[in-house]
């Protein structure tokens, strides 16, 4: 797959004994995975929910980068002789990408302390306070996806040599954007299930097990 590590693995005609495994809603859980017994509390954040906010964080990171390399541009691109800063329309293109990572920043700033907050309680998640969480990490995505292509689209086509970083950064973040973690068509139609109070159904993740629905182990 370009523009990301991701790799299948296959293995064949080998057998793998029970104890090496584990039931996905325990993997995904906060405390009903082999993982818990560590003493760092981070080994006890739910899964899809906590540690998929690395994916933003990645993302915002993107931005950020995209931007410096924006400003960079702006004094040495220089089509027909005219730098690009002397140039409104570019001024203003690099503004709002870099608003929109500003907003990215916030957003995801927002995210991570109520994600810290709540893998610190231990307490289960309700499923507004999970659809919240993956809306913003959407949001984060859709952003800082949107705020590289407004670089892109004012850098010109020297911007897209395979040596470029902009390119790499511009395929790299569309690529994420599309990760089943903050896919927007899959995240927004949970999302506003969730938030509207109409519950789960069969094709949303396995609800993650709990210390007070360990019993579902056995």
């Amino acid at each position: 797959m370009a523009a990301t590590g991701s790799a299948d693995v296959v293995v064949n005609d080998v057998f793998v004994p029970e104890e090496f495994t584990l039931l996905t809603a325990q993997l995904v859980s906060s405390d009903q995975h082999p993982g818990a017994a560590h003493e760092e509390s981070v080994y006890r954040y739910q899964l899809l929910t906590s540690l998929y906010a690395m994916m933003a964080a990645i993302a915002v990171g993107c931005g950020e980068a995209v931007v410096d390399i924006g400003r960079e541009r702006l004094e040495t691109s220089a089509p027909w002789g005219l730098k690009r800063i002397d140039r409104e329309a570019s001024r203003i293109r690099w503004l709002e990408a870099r608003q929109k990572v500003r907003v990215a920043q916030l957003v995801y700033l927002d995210m991570m302390g109520k994600v810290i907050a709540k893998g610190e309680s231990q307490k289960p998640w309700t499923l507004e306070e999970t659809a919240q969480v993956e809306i913003d990490r959407c949001t984060i995505a859709q952003t800082i996806k949107d705020a590289i292509q407004t670089v892109a689209d004012g850098s010109g086509s020297s911007a897209y040599h395979l040596n470029d970083p902009l390119q790499r950064y511009l395929r790299d973040m569309q690529v994420m954007a599309n990760h089943v973690g903050v896919d927007y068509d899959v995240t927004t139609d949970r999302a506003s299930r969730w938030l509207l109070g109409m519950g789960r159904n069969e094709n949303d993740p396995l609800a993650p097990l709990h210390k007070k629905t360990a019993k579902l182990c056995s």
